[in-house]
């Protein structure tokens, strides 16, 4: 198995924002844009318009993609 480091920015509350998150899961921001309008991927979270993401929710969904 290939592993690749991708380096991200989380926030000290633990969030990350979309596009950081599209860079960790190796999609564009678009991407989750629509899967978050079908229910689709990790829980979006917004605050003050802007999404960002739980990062214990994205290695969650990581970890279910890898199995």
């Amino acid at each position: 198995v290939e592993t690749e480091v991708v380096r991200v920015k989380i926030g000290p509350t633990g969030l990350i924002s979309r596009s950081e998150t599209a860079k960790a899961l190796g999609l564009r921001p678009k991407t989750l844009c629509e899967w978050a309008a079908k229910g689709l991927g990790p829980r979006p979270i917004k605050i003050g318009g802007r999404v960002f993401y739980a990062w214990s929710a994205v290695l969650a969904f990581i970890s279910c993609e890898s199995d």
